[in-house]
């Protein structure tokens, strides 16, 4: 369960108040924001993984 600051942060995203700028071009807020939580770390994971083999 998200904490109160947590939750109007996702709101803000999702209605475009918050400045996503440096988000891929691919990125959709929503859909990440209902992904579980064991998605959304085992796809930060893979992410981490390619950039430390680029480097």
């Amino acid at each position: 369960m998200a904490g109160p600051k947590t939750h109007e942060q996702q709101l803000r995203i999702i209605e475009k108040r918050e400045n996503t700028a440096n988000a891929d071009d691919d990125f959709n807020a929503e859909a990440e924001l209902k992904r579980s939580k064991e998605e959304r770390d085992a796809r930060r994971g893979a992410e981490n993984f390619a950039v430390a083999m680029r480097n």
